[in-house]
């Protein structure tokens, strides 16, 4: 953990507290939900579902993920090693409701991509 820890410090590395806040944190939906059925009706006709910004309430700072990823691929880590920290599973513990309810039942399975997509600033010029 100490190496993770030095290269993003403001991540964590197999911290109980943040174990205990993905146990806790997870979003509250079912598949009865009328919002959750909306966003099933869309995940099977458009293959995606949006959910409105700020709809969900993130246990963790997802910018702080952002930053870690970056961090990483400046110091020639692929993108994937954010899964060294706590952040990622955190939000995957949240979205594991959501999932389940809005696809008949299915939980993810830890099945994870990981980009790093950095903008130009080119757009718009």
């Amino acid at each position: 953990p100490s190496f993770w820890n030095g290269l993003c410090p403001w991540l964590h590395v197999e911290d109980v507290a943040m174990r205990k806040l993905a146990e806790q944190a997870a979003f509250v939906c079912n598949a009865e939900d009328q919002e959750a059925m909306a966003w099933a009706t869309d995940l099977r006709r458009d293959g995606y579902m949006m959910i409105p910004a700020g709809r969900l309430r993130w246990a963790v700072d997802v910018a702080a993920v952002a930053r870690g990823i970056t961090t990483l691929v400046a110091a020639g880590f692929p993108a994937a090693c954010i899964l060294a920290y706590d952040e990622p599973w955190v939000l995957a513990a949240q979205l594991q409701p959501v999932a389940k309810a809005t696809t008949g039942g299915n939980v993810p399975i830890v099945d994870w991509a990981t980009f790093c997509v950095q903008a130009d600033g080119s757009e718009g010029q």
